[in-house]
């Protein structure tokens, strides 16, 4: 009803009285009066005409509105969602408003509005050492100035990464918060042995190469026949080796010395990781305890676990299929945005002098 004004409503009462309450012949006044203008259910007039007889009034009742939120929002009913908050701060506002008795938009209103709280996501983090925070702002430093002197196209940066993907135990960090006035700190137990699967995957600004499964525990073998093998004839194939360079992390199993001469026999010097500048003279070293800095880490992992676990996988084949089909459907200009946003954060973690910067960057 809100699409018509006072004097339309009032014009609706009249004429249909007038018609004697029927519809056909009100409809023709309508139109009568109000060529151009498409005429209103019979619905829509009874709904008008019901609220007439009964109320007196055409208009929408807001004060009406505004007094049972009011209502919700009571002193009582505030002090018991404190209480709640404080004992349960991961009180979902569903379980909030079964409580107070009160819908879960007014229990949100209380929460946010009354109680001033905030949904904080589960914070994941790792310490870093002096020597560790040195070495992330010289990356961030030595890699900006390449890439602003045109010798790097951010572009042309093929990032890896591996990651779990547990059957059951998930935190979904996305989903879950924490209700409080000051941001918690606070550790999610899981499972010692949940059954899992590890994803390797390559992305940069023109896509994704895999998803690659292994079946068995991760080592310096299993990782050369998977890029032997797998990716680099996919790689080949999309042209992801000339002029590309090619990141890894600091994991043992990357950086043993025949790994890191098998990926500089098929990039060059045009490699970033751990021990390869030392041990060829060439590319950079990736720096420690960066998965802010990590495309994988800050978006492909997260983004694609959020959308998995929505369909509630009950196999390991069920989550495989679940994982093969949602990094597969990916729009291609997200990856574009991705390695916009990796720049952005190469300059947080220089204007941050190498320490983590997740909690300044939104």
């Amino acid at each position: 009803m809100s699409r018509y004004s006072v004097e339309d409503r009032v014009w609706m009462v009249k004429n249909w009285f007038k018609s004697d309450e029927n519809a056909a012949v009100f409809l023709r006044r309508w139109r009568s009066s109000f060529k151009n203008r498409p005429p209103p259910s019979e619905k829509t007039v009874k709904t008008l005409i019901n609220k007439f007889e009964h109320l007196g009034i055409v208009t929408d009742d807001k004060e009406g509105m505004k007094t049972k939120e009011k209502t919700a929002r009571t002193p009582e009913n505030i002090e018991k969602a404190r209480e709640t908050m404080r004992s349960e701060p991961s009180t979902s506002m569903e379980q909030l408003g079964q409580q107070l008795q009160v819908s879960k938009s007014s229990a949100w209103r209380i929460a946010r509005k009354d109680l001033k709280n905030f949904p904080y996501k589960v914070s994941c983090g790792q310490p870093l050492s002096a020597g560790a925070i040195a070495k992330r702002y010289e990356f961030a430093c030595e890699l900006d100035a390449l890439i602003n002197d045109g010798s790097i196209d951010p572009r042309n940066i093929i990032f890896s990464d591996e990651a779990h993907f547990w059957l059951n135990g998930y935190v979904n960090r996305q989903n879950y918060r924490i209700w409080g006035t000051e941001k918690p700190e606070m550790v999610v137990v899981r499972p010692l042995h949940p059954k899992k699967l590890t994803v390797w995957a390559a992305l940069c600004a023109d896509g994704v190469i895999g998803p690659f499964f292994f079946e068995e525990t991760v080592n310096a073998e299993r990782y050369a026949t998977m890029i032997k093998d797998q990716f680099i004839p996919e790689a080949i194939s999309h042209n992801w080796i000339e002029n590309c360079w090619f990141q890894q992390d600091g994991a043992p199993p990357h950086t043993t010395y025949d790994n890191l001469e098998l990926l500089k026999n098929h990039y060059g010097g045009r490699v970033i990781a751990r021990s390869f500048p030392e041990t060829f003279q060439c590319g950079l070293a990736w720096p420690p305890y960066s998965p802010d800095l990590s495309p994988l880490d800050f978006f492909l992992w997260g983004y694609t676990k959020d959308k998995v676990f929505r369909t509630n996988p009950k196999t390991l084949d069920e989550l495989r299929n679940a994982i093969v089909g949602i990094i597969e459907s990916i729009p291609d200009d997200m990856f574009e945005n991705v390695i916009a946003s990796f720049q952005e954060r190469l300059q947080y973690c220089i204007s941050q002098q190498g320490s983590h910067f997740e909690n300044v960057l939104h």
